[in-house]
Order: structure tokens, then sequence, then C-alpha cells
């Protein structure tokens, strides 16, 4: 019986030491020296909690209750950086969160003493990061190897249609991870789980009531509590891949959406449908009412219908035209600030500024052009009718089966080219009737890239010239890197640093201005790399300074999908005029190696003809977003590649 009650008072000790409190931190804890499920983690977050709730504000009325609570290990310095604490506060016109009961220690270990260092008031900050966020920041004071930090605070926010994801994965480890929303019945909420894993969600209703001021007057609801709740324990540290995209769709986390309120004397719809979604854009003033707008720029343009019959050439026209006249300040969003008129005098305006002069322009000049809702890259991907989903608006024009689609904010980019960021899966062409229909925003198009090298070889070095002619998104991306170097000296030192271990003797650049046109560059070089002398052989590397380079997919595994953006060609050919005192020994076998049945290709052939020898070689990559389970077979497509090309044309002395 002894026995018995023993072990129950040890195991109760054990759940009790288990058990998180905020401001006691156990000297096991500090001693600590490597987190148990990742030895390689700088830090871990030992305990992470998030409760909200839905309650009522004195000064904004509705508002959702966001208590976060955290404890942190830092196991070597470099983990520091993960004890400085960045709060968000967005702010829009009369509203804005705040945040309240910030508490934040520090523990260490002096001998077998613990000591605690409490954040002063006096260092905490309050900085202005955009237009809408201003940013409350804090770093743990005292830190060093082995500390434990926490913090908790209160953050309140009265925008209902926007509830702050709640995250359940980060850039390290965590021991375990609680969270839980609570909101009334009269609240319909949409919710999705993001990540690589199901979730256990456990659901519960509790009676409570609800005291406070709406609307100036005192009010008390008795209401029946829905509450979800998740718990995890060992979650992995969120590791980036090459080509992943936005890794932030990859964390684990629950992304919550306010559709409706139906409470007495409270009735209010946020988003239901697409067709819901679409009604709310065009009745706000900042977006449908920027698209009646019509005169404000005709004395500038004219009428272009007359100058300019051709219907591409005055699309492509207006579309220059909008990004010469109205720079983007680099803001995201749909809906407009200071309007369509105000921007399009001021000369600069946020993406929805740019992008719906652009649509009005278009439509006044006889070609039907469409408002498109997007998310970019770094905002995630809207998965339900949503209005806080998007963050930005293109154009898009049908053309015969197709569409064209235009983002006026990058002044690099030609007709039917969008920016990367803008390239994440779906857009919603949207309507003032209510109609909307999903656009493809990954193009469907070749970028192709053409490569001739021709070149002397004299036995101890290469000389000759390279042609490269490129479009869409080669064109694009050189266009960018060119943009930041401003005259031929900077742009020749480029070029060398572009292609490796040569000599630029000239060099010529055509149509760098001229967007919608071929870029190309003619190359003038001289190099005593590439080759190799092995008695009397020499080897040389057949693509020379062309070559494919290193795989860019190194690791045996991968947990997301690869997005290489865009369907490409590239084209390479090469002539290497060789002394008449050598013959040619060996050549590298010719091949066709496949990645799937349709998805990518790279043929080589080499071939002699007298003293020269002809090398071609076309590398086709069809897929832009390409699943795990393909991974190994791009993995092993690219080795091959590399392969071939490492392998060399030998000559001899005759």
């Amino acid at each position: 019986m002894f026995r018995y009650l023993l072990l129950i008072f040890l195991l109760s000790q054990i759940t009790f030491a288990q058990e998180f409190k905020f401001g006691t931190v156990s000297i096991k804890e500090l001693n600590e020296k490597q987190c148990p499920i990742d030895s390689t983690a700088d830090a871990a977050v030992l305990f992470s909690e998030r409760k909200s709730y839905i309650d009522l504000d004195n000064d904004y009325g509705i508002v959702v209750r966001n208590v976060y609570t955290k404890r942190l290990k830092i196991y070597h310095k470099d983990g520091a950086k993960y004890a400085r604490v960045d709060i968000p506060i967005n702010i829009y016109k009369m509203e804005k969160e705040s945040v309240k009961n910030i508490k934040a220690y520090t523990y260490n270990l002096s001998g077998n003493k613990i000591v605690k260092t409490a954040l002063k008031k006096s260092e905490i900050f309050r900085e202005k990061t955009s237009e809408h966020i201003v940013t409350i920041k804090f770093t743990l004071p005292n830190i060093k190897d082995g500390s434990v930090v926490e913090w908790t605070y209160t953050r309140s926010n009265p925008f209902l249609h926007y509830i702050n994801e709640i995250v359940l994965q980060e850039d390290i480890p965590i021991i375990k991870t609680k969270a839980q929303f609570s909101f009334p019945d009269g609240f319909n909420f949409r919710y999705y789980l993001k990540g690589n894993r199901q979730y256990d969600i456990k659901k519960s209703v509790k009676k409570r009531i609800i005291e406070g001021r709406l609307y100036g007057e005192d009010v008390t609801w008795n209401v029946n509590e829905n509450t979800l709740k998740i718990e995890q324990d060992n979650v992995p540290a969120l590791v980036k891949e090459p080509f992943c995209g936005n890794i932030q769709n990859y964390r684990r986390g629950i992304k919550f959406e306010l559709i409706k309120i139906d409470l007495p004397g409270i009735r209010k719809t946020y988003a239901i449908d697409w067709k819901d979604v679409v009604k709310t854009a065009y009745r706000n003033q900042d977006f449908g009412h920027q698209l009646k707008k019509k005169n404000y720029f005709k004395k500038d343009l004219k009428e272009l219908s007359k100058i300019i019959p051709d219907y591409k050439q005055r699309l492509k026209f207006i579309f220059d035209f909008v990004k010469k006249r109205i720079k983007w300040n680099g803001k995201n969003d749909y809906f407009t600030k200071k309007g369509v008129i105000k921007a399009y005098k001021d000369g600069y305006g946020n993406a929805a500024e740019v992008n719906l002069n652009l649509i009005n322009m278009l439509n006044a000049n006889d070609i039907k052009a469409y408002p498109v809702l997007i998310s970019t890259v770094n905002h995630g991907i809207p998965l339900f009718p949503t209005i806080t989903g998007f963050n930005f608006v293109i154009a898009a024009v049908p053309y015969k089966e197709t569409y064209y689609l235009l983002d006026a904010t990058d002044s690099f980019v030609p007709v039917n080219v969008l920016p990367e960021r803008d390239l994440n899966f779906v857009g919603r062409q949207v309507e003032k009737d209510g109609l909307s229909k999903t656009i493809d925003l990954f193009p469907n198009d070749y970028s192709k890239k053409n490569i001739t090298l021709k070149v002397n070889f004299n036995g101890e070095s290469f000389s000759g010239f390279a042609f490269t002619k490129m479009d869409k998104y080669f064109a694009y991306h050189y266009r960018k890197k060119l943009s930041h170097y401003h005259n031929k000296k900077q742009q020749s030192d480029f070029l060398e640093k572009r292609y490796n271990n040569i000599e630029i003797k000239n060099f010529r650049l055509k149509n760098v201005n001229q967007i919608e046109n071929d870029l190309v560059e003619t190359i003038q070089f001289s190099t005593d790399e590439y080759f190799s002398e092995i008695g009397n052989k020499i080897l040389i590397s057949p693509m020379l300074f062309i070559n494919f380079g290193k795989n860019p997919f190194q690791s045996d595994k991968r947990n997301f999908p690869v997005f290489l953006d865009y369907p490409r060609i590239v084209e390479k050919k090469i002539n290497i005029k060789i002394p008449e005192n050598y013959r040619v020994k060996h050549l590298p076998e010719n091949v066709d190696i496949r990645f799937g049945d349709k998805f990518g290709s790279y043929h080589f052939k080499i071939e002699q003809n007298g003293q020269t020898i002809k090398i071609s070689s076309v590398f086709v990559l069809t897929l832009t977003v390409i699943d795990t389970k393909y991974y190994q077979n791009l993995k092993s497509f690219y080795d091959q590649i590399i392969k071939k090309q490492q392998e060399s044309i030998v000559l001899e002395r005759k």
C-alpha cells in the first residue's frame, strides 16, 4: 500500500514539474545543454500558448483579445536573436490594435542560485514600420548561453474580419505548444489548417457572461461560448528549402476569417461566397468607386483608338504610359488610399492606385480590362472566399482564347509577364455585378534563352564571341540586374562576374530599354581556363563558361514542392575551332535525358567537322510547380546533365 501511495506521489510530482507556470523556472531547464528533439538547435521554445476570445472593449466595442505566453531556452549565442520580440500593431483610420500587460524575464544560474532579471518599461520601444503598422519592440536583458527567457502580453484586435493567424510552428523547435480560440454563438468563423500535419482539435461549449460597453451603452451578454483547442508536443523547426516559394505557406497554424455576426441588434456579413466578396469590394469607395472615374486622363491620352488603331500596339502604349506616369510606392493593396485621380496627379501611388489607373485607361480606349485580386507570394494563399486573403490587384485583358495579365508596378515587365511576387497560383477576376472567376497566374508559355559561342582555340587559350538572345523572364531578370550598373565599366565588371574566368574584351547590349523586344548581348572574350594538359593531350570542357554549374537540389529529401515560376527553354550552340596540329582523340557521346514524360528534357549533341567541333544542347523544363513525389527524379535529371557537361573533349598532337 505504501509503495502504491509513493508511486502516486512521484507521478503527481512529475506531472506537476511538467506544468508550466509563468514566473517560475526550474534549475533543470537552466542546466539543459541541448534541445531534446534537435541537438543542433541554438534555441528552442519550451512552452508557447495563445488564448484568444471575443470580448467587449470600452473604446472599440467588440474585439478579439489575444493572450500570448512564451518561454524560450537559449543554448548558444546564435540563439540570442530569438529573444528579440517584435509585435506589429495594425492601425487603420480611427481603429487600432493595442498591446498591454507586457511582462518579460530572463533567468540565469549563478552557482546553484537562479537569477531573475525583469524587462524594464524603458527597454520597450515603438517604431512606425509602415503606413498602417507600428511595431512594439523589446529585447530580453542579460542574455547568456544557457539563459531561459519568457514573456507574456495581451493584444486586443478590433478588426474582427482579420484574426491574427495562430502559429503552431516556428524557425526553432517547440517542446510544447497550446492554442485556443473562443467565440460566442452568433459569430460565424471559417478556418483552415496550415502545414503538413493533421491536427487534433478539441471542441467544447460552455456558458459565459460578457459585460462591457457597446455603442455607448452598458451591455451584458449571456452566451454559449464555443472553444477550439489544440495542443502539440515536439514540433520540429520549420526549415526553408531552395525554390520553395513562401515558406510561411507550410508553417503549421490555423487561419480564421469572420463570415458574419448575427446577434440581437447586430447583423453584419463579411464574406460568405465569392459573390459576397466581389460585391463587398465593389461597394467600397476605395475600389469599385475608383473604377468609375474616366475623364481625368483624357487630355493626356487623347483618342488613342484613332491614333493607334492596332489593338496590341494600343495596349502596349497604355501599359508603358502608366509605368512611366505613375510610380509604385512599394505598398501592396487592392484598395486605394488617396484615389486614382490624386495618384495620377502626384505621379505615384500604391498597387491599387497604379493598376486601377491602368484598368481605367484600357477600358476608356476600347480594350476591355478587369481587375484581378491576388495574394502576393509573401502574403500566403487564399484557400476560401476571403476579403483579407488578398493584398494586391493586377489587370486582365481577354484576348482570343486566353488573356493578357498586366502589372504596371514594375517598369521592367513587358505585356503578359508578371513580377515573380505575383506568381502565387491563382487570382480572382472580379466584375461589378458580383461575377468572378479564377485566373491562373503561372505563365503557360516558355521563356527562352539562346546562346551561341564562336570560339578559336590556339592550344593555350580560347578567344571568340558569345551571342545571347533572351525574352520574357530571362530578359526581365537581366534588365533588373543591369539597372544597378550605370556605366560601361560597371557593366563590364558585372559581366566578368556573371561569366566566371573570362576576360571581356568588348561587349554590346541591344534593347535594354525596349522592354517588349528580345534582349541581345554580344561579348568578345578570351580565357585560358576550361582546359588542361596531360602529356601530349589536351582535355577541353565542352560547354566552357556556359555550363550548367552546380545542382541547386542537394538534399536527399524534400519536404515542400519546388517552385520554378515559369517554363523555360535554353538552347546553346558552341563552335570550337582547334589548331591544325591537333586532332580529336575523343568526343563525349550524344544523349537525350528525360524528366518524366512531359516534365522536362535535355538534348546534347556533339560532332566534328574538319577542325571545328560543333556542340549543341537544349534544356527544356515544362513544370512550374514540382510535387515532392517527383523530387528525386528532378534531382537525378539535374545530376545527369551536370555529369554529361563534365565529360571532356580530348585532343592530341598530330
